[in-house]
C-alpha cells in the first residue's frame, strides 16, 4: 500500500493531500529513512512524522482494507 494512502486509510491525517505535501517536504520518515509519498509500506515498518507540534512514531501492525465505512 502507498505510503500516502495509509497515512489517510489509517486516519493518521485527514487528507491524503496532505500526506503527500509532507512526504514531498521530505518530514515523513519510513524506518528512519525520509521517503516520498508513492513508497511501498509493509507491515512491521516505523513511521516518524510531525504533526500538531509533536513527532509521531507509529509501528505498522496490518494494512488497513481498500473500503472503510465512515
Amino acid at each position: 500500500m502507498r505510503l500516502d494512502l495509509f497515512l489517510k486509510k489509517s486516519r493518521l491525517l485527514k487528507r491524503r493531500e496532505l500526506a503527500k505535501e509532507l512526504c514531498d517536504e521530505g518530514v515523513v520518515r519510513v524506518n528512519g529513512t525520509p521517503r516520498k509519498a508513492s513508497f511501498e509500506v509493509n507491515i512491521g515498518d516505523e513511521l516518524q512524522f510531525p504533526i500538531y507540534a509533536r513527532l509521531l512514531r507509529v509501528r505498522i501492525l496490518d494494512l488497513p482494507s481498500l473500503q472503510l465505512s465512515k
